[in-house]
This record gives structure tokens, C-alpha cells and sequence, in this order.
């Protein structure tokens, strides 16, 4: 094995928390009257990104750290997260939902890191654990900005999440900040 490393890394239990959370919003979501089409489209989307996620984590929880392909199958994982990421961050969300795309946004740069880092940990003549580092700092950002989103899809703001409210805002509203919208 070229390097055993990366014994303390525990992905499955973040992904784990990140996919009970995504259970309880897809339970809230059923029931009560058609949501619109746009937004029926948009859960759809994040359903695929958070079922590929919940893939994700049973593939994980498989790798076996101590076996020689453990680094191969970690990147390959981390590829498609980062893709998944990619992808919910390209999604296209009904006005609702615009803070969730924010977020996601965030998680897909986060992502993106982390595999550049993890790459450079393991891809190198030598193992390189600050890049390793790095990349773990990254890929729990990541995994912070994926519960927001998952948070958000509920209806509800996280603490220490800042949603400004994007309504236009009236010439005379400009004029008097006291009327205006304020952030939530």
C-alpha cells in the first residue's frame, strides 16, 4: 500500500447526519396540495443529489482503509461528490429556492478543494498530509454548506446563515431605509 494515511477520516458519519436531515425534509415535503411545476422540478433535482450523496456515504463506509486501493476508490468518491456538488449548484431553482442554489454553489467550491487536495495529498512521490489536511478542512465545509442546504429546502435558516431577502426594492423604499426589506 502506497500510503495508510487516512485512518482517522470518517466520512460516513457527516454524510449519514447530512442524509437524516435530507429524510426529514423529503417527509415534510409530502402531503398537502401539488407544489408547483417548478418546484416539483427542483425537489426532483435535489432528491438525485442527495440519493447520489446517500451513495456516496455506503461506498465510504465499504472502504476498507488498510486495503491497497483504499486512496483509488477514496478520489473516485470524492469525484462524484464533487460532480454532485457541480451539478445541484447548476440546478435551476424556482425563486423559493435561490438560497439553497447559494449554498449549493458554496459546497460545489468546497468540494472542488477538497478533491484538488486530496488528489495532491495521495497523487504526490510522497504522501503530503497538509495537503490532506487541507483537503478534510474543505470537505467539512462542504459538508456544513450541504446541511444548510438541506436546512433551507425545509424552510428553515441555520444559525449563523445570513439570508438576505433578494425582492426588489421601490425608488421610495431606496429612499427611506427604514421601510426597506430587511435581511433575515
Amino acid at each position: 500500500m502506497k500510503h495508510n494515511r487516512f485512518c482517522s477520516f470518517r466520512p460516513a458519519q457527516l454524510l449519514s447526519a447530512l442524509f437524516t436531515l435530507f429524510l426529514a425534509v423529503s417527509l415534510a415535503a409530502c402531503g398537502g396540495e401539488e407544489p408547483p411545476e417548478d418546484i416539483a422540478a427542483y425537489r426532483e433535482a435535489m432528491t438525485g443529489f442527495f440519493d447520489e450523496l446517500s451513495a456516496c456515504q455506503t461506498e465510504f463506509s465499504s472502504i476498507d482503509v488498510s486495503a491497497d486501493d483504499a486512496e483509488t476508490r477514496l478520489l473516485a468518491v470524492i469525484g462524484r461528490m464533487d460532480e454532485c456538488c457541480r451539478s445541484a449548484a447548476e440546478a435551476e431553482p424556482p425563486a423559493e429556492f435561490e438560497n439553497v442554489r447559494n449554498m449549493a454553489k458554496e459546497a460545489s467550491s468546497c468540494m472542488e478543494e477538497a478533491k484538488t487536495q486530496f488528489h495532491a495529498a495521495f497523487e504526490g512521490e510522497a504522501y503530503d498530509p497538509e495537503a490532506y489536511d487541507r483537503a478534510m478542512q474543505s470537505y467539512e465545509a462542504a459538508g456544513v454548506r450541504i446541511g444548510y442546504m438541506a436546512s433551507l429546502l425545509h424552510g428553515v435558516i441555520p444559525e449563523g446563515v445570513t439570508v438576505i431577502d433578494s425582492e426588489p426594492v421601490s425608488e421610495s423604499e431606496a429612499a427611506d431605509p427604514g421601510t426597506a426589506p430587511a435581511p433575515g
